[in-house]
């Protein structure tokens, strides 16, 4: 059943050809309704008005995966010949590309030092996936440096505090550092590289010296 549209007229987003128009979707998804324009898809956007587009149109706002509030443009590119159909373009604002980018990169840095950790830990495990334990050259805490109890009656891990896990902070500091350090040096080397691409080159490589033993 066809829903009838409750703003007025004056509150559409109007087009004009060749001129760019900024929204900003209220919700995610579109209220189909069909009119004298065939089935259309109609957006509410959070300024208040709302956004007609056709169904082709809405499937490629979805496919962009634009969220409420993120800010878009959308541009009916038409020559003004009646025998050629205008296209329409649909394309992020800068500034949602900045945030989104921002985002990825702070997912990326957690998934960085994630696998870093698992890496460390499968390492450490020798690839068993069974409780840590520490290795027998690894050096042991001495009776000054075991942990005692707290005020609360809880425990504080032996294995936390041992020299083991002390290695393993060292470790895990000094990929961070290196880390940091490449990408001081690849900004200033290579203009143009994305911080996406050094993480990529920097995983790569830490994951395969993980695997090597720390091998040179």
């Amino acid at each position: 059943m066809a829903t009838t549209p409750q703003q007025s007229p004056c509150d559409a987003v109007r087009f004009e050809p060749n001129v760019p128009q900024r929204c900003a979707l209220k919700f995610a998804g579109p209220k189909m309704i069909t009119g004298k324009w065939g089935e259309r898809a109609m957006y509410s956007l959070t300024d208040g008005r709302v956004l007609f587009v056709d169904a082709k149109v809405a499937e490629t706002i979805a496919m962009m995966d634009i969220r409420p509030g993120e800010a878009f443009y959308v541009c009916k590119r038409w020559n003004g010949d009646r025998q050629q159909a205008a296209r329409w373009d649909v394309w992020l604002d800068p500034a949602t590309e900045k945030a989104r980018a921002k985002a990825e990169e702070s997912e990326i840095e957690s998934q960085l030092m994630d696998s870093l950790a698992a890496a460390q830990l499968k390492n450490a495990n020798g690839a068993n996936g069974s409780h840590p334990s520490a290795p027998v050259n690894a050096p042991t805490a001495t009776s000054e440096q075991q942990p005692k109890h707290v005020a609360n009656g809880n425990h504080t891990s032996e294995l936390a505090h041992s020299g083991w896990a002390a290695q393993i902070r060292e470790r895990a500091q000094a990929n961070i550092e290196i880390y940091w350090q490449i990408v001081h040096w690849a900004q200033e080397q290579c203009p143009g590289i994305t911080k996406n691409e050094i993480r990529a080159f920097v995983m790569n490589a830490m994951i395969s010296s993980e695997r090597m033993g720390g091998r040179r």
